[in-house]
């Protein structure tokens, strides 16, 4: 707009005053006389109209509907047959227009920015921000879950949509499977967007697939899937997790007829098939295949013992741990108990700097057992097979007494009691006082536990959970007697 020193319109092409331009083009105003001199009447380059472009102007002559219909937005670049702004003669959309407005305070939350509005339909008179005036304005309607411009509010504090309205409720059915959805429209309800969202996700991703046979079970488990969880908001993110599932059954498996229990536990692990449960359970009901819980145990078990050889791969005790774990595996000797025995192996080898080239020796195991005593029984098994199978002058020590020598008076008395008194006939708290102080243990924490015992190889065992002692022969007689009148004085 051009404006003199008294602020009076006036036109930029004869500099008399107007009140109201009759075009304005590239921020100059022209008036009713001068337009027709200014812009001439030539046809459109476009179509047989009449255009007016500017005398000087280097531009195509286009008439007003040709531009109207050609003309993009200056920010965006979309097509605008109505201009929210003008600016330096370019149109821009309704939506970009407010990117080129001035920043306000939102009276709000004092925030600067772009869109602040009033809503007087909502009582709203003091311009807010976009975020703030959302708030207050759409809500969840109560009826149909849609986030929406509030319409109204029921008696007890309920907002609705204007599909809504308290007794004039819309329904529709969902174009999928009919069920009746609320609010107007074709919307489909969560089981169908579901359904097609895995289809389409299944179709896509079975190309990827190698083997006919995987790619129709991948397809068979997403209906299953659909029909298990089809209504659930994640069905469709639970679905894609179980996608590496079946593209290792494809690349390890060139027919459904291989797989087994054995050759599933060995290809994909345990660790995998727990990772992806429900993929596991499809493949047991539709290929009739079932994972015992002692197989899937057996098969960890050996997963461990084969992950802890390889961590020792590059170490000297290496060749050794790997003949040790072949004689146990010859052995009756569960997979769990092969594990602990090796790795009671591993931190000695490891302590001790033990290997092939290095035998142990009885005074190596004696300063291992001072620092880890309750490795001592996982421990014999080793010494065992260096003994007899490598024959290595090695021999398992046995236990220590206490060497404080008020502890070995006292051990020395309650000895002389029990042999006087005899162990059938000496009290019970003799013995667990005998027994508590020869394995260094306070007497009422050692009551408190549970004790039984076993035998392994040539060795007695007191066991309490985890912790394993070995009684030495001198109290091999102690312990069963005090075990045995225990347990018959228990049940009394």
């Amino acid at each position: 707009m051009s404006l003199d020193n008294k602020n009076i319109r006036y036109c930029d092409e004869c500099g008399r005053t107007i009140r109201k331009a009759h075009r304005i083009f590239q921020g100059k105003d022209y008036c009713a006389s001068c337009y027709p001199r200014v812009f001439q009447k030539v046809k459109c380059t476009l179509c047989d109209s009449w255009a007016r472009p500017h005398r000087y102007s280097n531009e195509p002559a286009i008439c007003r509907d040709c531009n109207i219909r050609t003309r993009r937005c200056l920010r965006c670049d979309a097509s605008v047959p109505r201009a929210g702004k003008i600016i330096n003669d370019k149109p821009v959309c309704p939506s970009c227009t407010p990117y080129f407005n001035d920043p306000k305070l939102c009276t709000s939350c004092g925030k600067s920015s772009l869109r602040v509005l009033c809503a007087p339909r909502f009582g709203l008179d003091n311009p807010m921000c976009e975020s703030c005036r959302r708030k207050l304005t759409h809500k969840t309607c109560s009826f149909c879950g849609k986030h929406r411009s509030v319409h109204g509010v029921t008696n007890d504090g309920k907002s609705y949509c204007v599909s809504c309205i308290p007794g004039q409720h819309h329904h529709h059915l969902c174009p999928g499977c009919g069920v009746q959805m609320p609010g107007g429209g074709r919307s489909r309800c969560r089981s169908c967007l579901n359904l097609a969202r895995v289809m389409k996700e299944a179709d896509l991703h079975s190309l990827a697939l190698n083997h006919r046979w995987a790619r129709d079970t991948f397809i068979k488990f997403a209906i299953w899937l659909h029909e298990r969880s089809g209504d659930q908001p994640n069905c469709f993110s639970i679905f894609v997790a179980h996608e590496p599932f079946f593209e290792r059954l494809d690349a390890y498996f060139q027919h459904s007829s291989e797989i087994s229990e054995s050759t599933l536990l060995e290809t994909l692990g345990v660790a995998m098939i727990r990772r992806h449960l429900l993929a596991s359970v499809f493949l047991q009901e539709s290929l009739g295949v079932r994972l015992s819980s002692d197989a899937k145990v057996d098969s960890a078990e050996r997963s461990r013992i084969q992950d802890k050889l390889i961590k020792n791969t590059r170490e000297p005790w290496a060749p050794l741990l790997k003949k040790y774990s072949a004689w146990l595996s010859e052995k009756d000797i569960s997979l769990r108990t092969q594990r602990l025995y090796l790795r009671a192996a591993e931190k000695f080898c490891q302590m001790q700097g033990v290997s092939s080239d290095n035998q142990c020796s009885t005074n190596l195991v004696s300063n291992f057992l001072k620092k880890n005593i309750g490795s001592r029984a996982s421990l014999y098994k080793f010494i065992t097979y260096c003994r007899t199978e490598l024959g290595w002058p090695v021999e398992m020590p046995s236990v220590s007494v206490s060497p404080s020598t008020s502890l070995a008076h006292r051990l020395e008395r309650l000895l002389q009691r029990i042999k006087k008194q005899g162990v059938e006939s000496a009290d019970l708290g003799t013995l667990s006082k005998t027994l508590a102080l020869a394995f260094g243990y306070e007497h009422k924490k050692f009551l408190a536990h549970s004790w039984s015992l076993s035998k392994m190889e040539d060795m007695v065992i007191l066991r309490n959970g985890s912790d394993t002692l070995v009684v030495p022969p001198g109290y091999v007689a102690i312990a069963q007697n005090w075990i045995s009148r225990r347990v018959l004085h228990t049940h009394d």
